[in-house]
């Protein structure tokens, strides 16, 4: 079995980079592309990459519109197209399928909501006030002096 190897091995000093296919290569981590901000297609399918961390490694890649990363590992994660979706405004396509204008939408909405939040404030500025709910009366009848 041959080593791991770094998705930017041998590409150091290429800035203007635009596509880089690294598709069957063993790769494991996606180490050495900060330094090619003008990657607009990766194709790392079928490698080894496991971990959703790596994903932060693609910030720095400011104009990438389509990712292949089908057959890693990672691609069976439930969270791996929205968090894809999120980290990457510039993102159209991952794996074949496009990201629609809904689907961004949806993506935003789901981590706009999970996002910590100071408390929220009503129209005038003040603390929203919050109702608390009194119980639903039981429906099943209660044996009697049960109360």
């Amino acid at each position: 079995e041959m080593p791991p190897r770094s998705t930017a091995e041998g590409c150091r000093g290429c800035s203007a980079l635009r596509e880089l296919r690294a598709e069957e290569n063993l790769v494991k981590t996606l180490d050495g592309l900060q330094g090619q901000p003008s990657l607009e297609l990766l194709d790392l399918s079928s490698n080894r990459i496991t971990d959703l961390a790596e994903f932060d490694k693609l910030d720095s890649l400011p104009f990438l519109q389509e990712i292949l990363l089908q057959a890693n590992a990672v691609a069976r994660r439930v969270t791996y197209r929205a968090l894809l979706v999120h980290k990457l405004g510039s993102l159209r396509m991952l794996d074949h399928t496009e990201v629609t204008a809904e689907e961004r939408a949806r993506v935003r909405a789901h981590y706009t909501a999970a996002a910590p939040t100071s408390e929220p404030l009503s129209p005038q500025g003040g603390p929203v006030p919050v109702e608390i709910a009194k119980p639903a009366p039981s429906l099943v009848p209660q044996p009697a002096g049960s109360l």
